[in-house]
């Protein structure tokens, strides 16, 4: 087994800023919860698909074309935690936040380090996009334009999905190359955009060396996010 990769705070800070830029990989559910598994590298999801979740008067020209990756709600182990109001998940004893992480002209967000101590991956990291703006479709298409025009990015696909309590849901998965020299990287992602019937928006990303994320705690971590009737401010 490789050891453990180590990662400093300002170069964790720089991957996730890299690989939020992208989509996400496929959504599984890990050894704890139950859920429909899909595979960020074959992009073929598996399972039976809810309707999906979109915006009313959808424009067919943003809207996701992808087969729905069918993800569904896990219960792992851990302690419920309210990460954004409106929004908790199910973090492990051994999840650590990672600070120092600025705000300042951007939307609140929080990064949780999910694997062994010293590990820099898998990492879980979820923005509070607040009330209002436009469709998550429209968010997303232009997401998936500029990913697409990445070299470093592969393997992407944008889908509608079904999330409890959600008026809207879009998934992206992607593989993407962070990082240089001897702090590179190759990352599956899973990127959930929901919206809240309140109107309230969340951006839910996790991502974890390519090949260990279908199937993960830490996608099940992901993927224990529910939101609350919170009314948006």
């Amino acid at each position: 087994m490789p050891a453990p990769r180590r990662t400093t705070r300002p170069r964790l800070t720089a991957a996730l800023a890299l690989a939020a830029m992208t989509l996400l990989p496929a959504a599984c559910t890990g050894a704890s919860g139950a859920g429909t598994s899909t595979g960020a590298s074959s992009g073929a999801p598996t399972g039976d698909a809810a309707t999906p979740s979109s915006a009313s008067g959808l424009d067919d020209f943003v809207a996701p074309t992808a087969a729905p990756l069918g993800i569904r709600p896990t219960t792992p182990e851990g302690t419920r935690t309210e990460v954004f109001p409106g929004l908790t998940f199910t973090l492990p004893t051994t999840a650590t936040e990672v600070d120092g992480r600025t705000t300042t002209g951007q939307a609140p967000n929080r990064v949780f380090r999910l694997g062994a101590p010293g590990e820099t991956f898998p990492a879980l990291e979820v923005v509070d996009m607040g009330a209002g703006g436009g469709s998550l479709a429209s968010s997303t298409w232009t997401q998936e334009k500029l990913a697409l025009a990445d070299p470093a990015i592969t393997d992407i696909r944008r889908s509608l999905e079904s999330w409890p309590g959600a008026a809207e849901a879009v998934a992206i998965t992607w593989t993407q190359t962070v990082g240089e020299g001897e702090d590179e990287i190759t990352l599956d992602s899973l990127l959930l955009w929901v919206r809240a019937t309140s109107g309230d928006a969340f951006r839910i990303a996790v991502h974890a060396p390519t090949g260990h994320l279908e199937g993960s705690d830490a996608l099940a971590v992901a993927l224990s996010a529910e939101l609350s009737a919170t009314t948006a401010g």
